[in-house]
């Protein structure tokens, strides 16, 4: 998550996470859904919040928009979820209750910082996605049997819906699976406490809404997607309840691999101790990594070099979470199966047995700057199975939503777009991270 830019003094009213969320969504179609969002949030903060919905309210005989306004009132942030199918209209107004609520947070918190607003989407085409187009589908022929029209118009409103929330420049959180949108609803709510946390940290205003970004701060850019995976897969792996985890980071070359693995260890993994680099042999084997990460860790190869390793890690992991970085693992013999067949998971039988068993993580990035990512690309196995995180190229869009969160002087108006323009001046039609990275360095950002 990108670094914050917001005066102390804004926290002070807040003090602490939201202890009551509102969930606002379509009730028949996405039924399961938010009640899987409210039975996560409540289990993971464990009594410390309630979460608002509308089936569980004890209403009397009362006027609709009148009662939830009463009850967004009374709430510390909100959350949305929103697919295709479209719900009731109340009488007098021209849109949905659903819109209606999405507008009543956004004019209660949307100026807050950090804003308690967040919205889910499902994912185009995923599992979700197909499932909750045909539920829109099927509610809507059950309630217009006779007017095919009325149900293609409703389809439309919801969409137009979609595409005004979307078009309002927030991020927007997209879901494959109910699993999924669980887990990614946890992750916001505890982003929400961290932001606060570090906020509080923040000892001078001046500085902190008007420095330079730093490097690591940079690693963030045009990033969020990539970041809130990284959040994800780690949540995944404690669910299934795994210990250890490697994940590959995939993109071509100049996608900024390295930065953006230093800004993880920089903020997510900021307790780990690291490891980072490789072997500097070519086409290096399972005892050449287990022999440098001994190196690196100034442990004795005593016996076989894995099982050697698996010793100091053990040592280090009861008392530690460890991150090891191994840039360019498409140099390993046997590229990332390899990897997987010949290290990993003979490590991982090692670690299974040992005894204490250790209390900690041990994390893997595995960086590969040799693999080719578009700005469309999907978390897509390469045979591994491995999780996996694509790095791609920034869009216009990216850089100038990145400037707006770090609260870049858009004095005289435009500058930002000058900034923006100045930066993506190349000859490549989209210039590679590491170009927009040094040409940012080089712009005065504050006047």
């Amino acid at each position: 998550m990108d670094c914050l830019r917001f005066h102390p003094k804004e926290y002070v009213r807040l003090r602490e996470p939201p202890s009551r969320v509102f969930i606002s969504s379509t009730v028949k179609d996405l039924s399961s859904f938010r009640q899987g969002v409210k039975s996560a949030l409540e289990e993971y903060n464990k009594g410390r919040i309630v979460c608002d919905l509308s089936e569980d309210w004890a209403n009397g005989f009362e006027i609709v928009t009148t009662r939830v306004q009463a009850v967004l009132k009374q709430s510390h942030a909100y959350y949305g979820i929103f697919a295709h199918y479209h719900g009731w209209t109340p009488r007098d107004e021209t849109v949905s209750i659903t819109q209606l609520e999405f507008d009543w947070a956004r004019a209660l918190w949307g100026e807050d910082r950090p804003p308690f607003i967040a919205v889910f989407v499902p994912e185009i085409a995923s599992e979700a996605d197909r499932a909750l187009t045909k539920a829109a589908k099927k509610i809507l022929r059950q309630q217009y049997p006779a007017a095919p029209g009325r149900q293609k118009e409703l389809l439309e409103l919801q969409r137009k819906f979609r595409a005004y929330v979307e078009g309002l420049g927030h991020t927007i959180t997209r879901f494959a699976s109910e699993g999924q949108l669980a887990v990614r609803a946890i992750i916001i709510y505890r982003d929400w406490s961290n932001e606060l946390v570090r906020a509080a940290r923040s000892s001078d205003p001046v500085q902190a809404s008007s420095r330079e970004p730093t490097e690591i701060e940079l690693g963030r850019l045009g990033r969020s997607a990539q970041v809130a995976r990284f959040k994800e897969i780690l949540a995944e792996a404690n669910l299934d309840g795994r210990s250890h985890v490697a994940i590959l980071v995939k993109g071509d070359e100049g996608m900024g691999h390295s930065r953006f693995a230093r800004s993880l260890l920089a903020d997510e993994l900021a307790k780990a101790s690291v490891v980072h680099g490789r072997p500097a042999a070519p086409g290096f084997s399972a005892e050449l990594l287990a022999v440098w990460m001994l190196r690196e860790l100034k442990r004795p190869p005593v016996g076989g070099a894995l099982w050697a390793l698996s010793n100091a890690l053990c040592g280090i992991l009861r008392e530690r979470p460890l991150c090891v970085v191994i840039t360019r693992i498409g140099d390993y013999q046997g590229g990332t199966v390899g990897f997987r067949d010949t290290f990993w998971a003979p490590l991982l039988t090692l670690l299974a047995a040992a005894a204490p068993a250790p209390r900690h993580a041990l994390v893997v990035l595995l960086l590969d700057p040799s693999s080719i990512a578009t700005a469309n690309s999907k978390f897509e196995g390469d045979g591994s199975g491995f999780p996996e995180i694509t790095l791609s190229r920034f869009t216009r869009l990216q850089v100038m939503q990145w400037l707006a969160r770090h609260e870049v002087p858009d004095d005289p108006p435009g500058r930002r777009k000058e900034i923006v323009d100045d930066v993506l001046s190349t000859a490549q039609s989209e210039p590679s991270p590491e170009t927009v990275f040094g040409r940012l360095t080089r712009v005065g950002l504050w006047p």
